[in-house]
């Protein structure tokens, strides 16, 4: 697929992911936005398709983990593509959605991901984390990122730190 869709204008390529994501019961929005997004920052539009195949895929997948979930929405999917995009394996985004009221889902999701791919804290212990924080009440899951940032500060940053996305000036040589 990649041949053809190397070949293809990007257009058509954006079109593609669109027609992939509606029929896998996904709104299209969610793309759109995305593209949206690159013509306003200027974004050449090859690379745009790129990033649009990419969250297209990441939506299937989050689509896929979160399949049988009741009420599942738009949100739901932006935050679960995230998480994939971010390395959260589909059973752990999974196993937090299943004990998530419907209204915390999104909030929950992206602080799972915040905690993995912002604070480098490996995928089974922010779980544990995040779901401690969801049976505290919604308060707790609004301040799991600031708490587990303060902790972070009094313990030094973690192994591996200073990579993209990490604070600034993180990780330059100097």
């Amino acid at each position: 697929w990649a041949g053809s869709a190397a070949a293809q204008d990007p257009s058509a390529r954006i079109d593609a992911a669109r027609r992939s994501v509606a029929e896998a019961g996904i709104p299209p929005s969610l793309i759109d936005a995305r593209v949206a997004e690159g013509r306003a920052k200027g974004i050449p539009l090859d690379r745009i398709a790129a990033v649009v195949e990419r969250r297209a895929a990441a939506l299937g997948a989050a689509r896929q983990a979160m399949a049988g979930a009741s009420g599942l929405n738009a949100a739901d999917l932006s935050a679960g593509a995230d998480a994939v995009e971010a390395g959260i394996d589909g059973a752990s985004l999974r196993a937090l959605i299943q004990g998530a009221r419907v209204e915390d889902r999104p909030v929950a999701i992206a602080v799972l991901t915040y905690l993995h791919r912002e604070a480098g804290i490996p995928v089974p212990q922010a779980l544990r984390s995040v779901r401690s924080a969801m049976g505290e009440g919604p308060e707790a899951l609004r301040t799991l990122p600031s708490r587990a940032a303060a902790a972070r500060e009094r313990r030094g940053p973690p192994q591996g730190a200073g990579r993209p996305g990490g604070p600034p000036g993180a990780g330059s040589g100097g």
